[in-house]
């Protein structure tokens, strides 16, 4: 099976993403503790074998300290069937089967059929099992997504300080001036875009050209933009926009369900009112110890604009199904200032920027 690697967060990530056939149906062998534990063993087989697998290790370092070690893996696949060939049963209770299993990737129909047989007592049990196989499929797909999602904000915005200015007010107050700037981190939305195409029901991706001419005259011209819309879908749950070629790029992500969507925008929405971050200014020593630090809220709505669902939805629901879109390809500047007034400013050696969720 031909193997490739990819990158999917600006962390110490690695896939190893696997494909084969869309559906097949595949005969392996399991053991386990019981009987269920040798089906899920062996569905688990039957899937990496059909659709491959992701492979996913992140590892972080604060100096010379591991603080994160996480390994976890992924399949975009479920079982639609099986059937037992055989099975063996041992004096300690653990059982060996043999099965075959039929296997589709997850980016079909949500519900499921199962084939018309006339094996006798096996449709519950079955249709109890391919329901439990998909649902683990969103699970695992949700932890995927959470590689990156738990790097938000922290690890999902670049802020640099582009130089640092010492004066005094016209009350004699000392301060420092700190002018920045700052924009999404382009590794961290790759990873975060690339998740998502592989956990979700359907992707699209059209150029940034063919993206603003479907907004733009998707309302107005539907003869002129009919090509447009169709390679760029108008109301996706999640809107990828990035710096790509001459007029960037536009993915679109369409998730299997509302927790998922809710997952995403839970991690990256203010709760309450204009939608902000918290820029965080630390002053050091020449240890690298914090002597000091001051925040500025900031509005984040130039990088994460949210779009209504559309539809009969529920009016209390909009604002929870709200449809996020990550904008790339904007950066913004300005500056802080900090009271130095009971700050030893003889101390100060460095300052660093950092992004978190608000100020506090």
């Amino acid at each position: 099976m031909k193997k490739s690697t990819k990158t999917i967060s600006n962390l110490l990530t690695a896939l190893v993403f696997c494909t084969s056939a869309n559906a097949e149906v595949v005969r392996v062998k399991a053991d386990g503790a019981t009987i269920e534990q040798a089906k899920q063993t062996a569905f688990e087989l039957a899937i990496v074998q059909v659709v491959g697998e992701v492979i996913v290790t992140e590892r972080e370092l604060q100096g010379s300290e591991l603080t994160k070690d996480f390994t976890g893996s992924y399949s975009s696949g479920y079982i639609t069937d099986y059937e037992m060939l055989d099975m063996t049963q041992f004096s300690d209770g653990s059982v060996s089967i043999d099965i075959n299993v039929d296997v589709s990737e997850s980016k079909i129909a949500q519900r499921m059929m199962l084939k018309q047989n006339n094996r006798e007592g096996t449709s519950g049990v079955i249709a109890n099992d391919v329901l439990e196989s998909q649902l683990k499929e969103r699970r695992d797909g949700d932890k995927l997504l959470l590689t990156t999602l738990d790097n938000y904000p922290s690890g999902a915005y670049l802020i640099n300080v582009e130089n640092v200015e010492y004066g005094v007010t016209a009350h004699r107050q000392k301060y420092l001036n700190v002018n920045w700037n700052m924009q999404i981190s382009q590794l961290w939305l790759q990873s975060f875009n690339e998740a998502l195409g592989l956990i979700s029901e359907d992707s699209t991706e059209c150029s940034g050209l063919t993206a603003d001419i479907a907004h733009s005259l998707g309302h107005v011209n539907k003869n002129v933009s009919v090509f447009a819309n169709e390679q760029c879908r108008i109301t996706p749950d999640v809107t990828i926009k990035q710096n790509a070629g001459w007029f960037g790029s536009e993915s679109a992500h369409y998730v299997k369900d509302l927790t998922t969507l809710t997952m995403v925008t839970d991690h990256v929405r203010t709760p309450q009112g204009q939608q902000r971050l918290g820029m965080v200014v630390h002053l050091l020593d020449g240890d690298g110890v914090e002597i000091d630090r001051g925040c500025l809220v900031l509005s984040n709505e130039m990088f994460i604009q949210y779009q209504e669902p559309t539809g009969a939805v529920n009016w209390n629901a909009r604002k929870k199904y709200l449809r996020p879109v990550f904008d790339g390809r904007r950066q913004i500047k300005g500056n802080v200032q900090i009271d130095l007034t009971n700050i030893n400013v003889s101390q100060i050696n460095q300052v660093k920027l950092s992004i978190e969720k608000g100020c506090q």
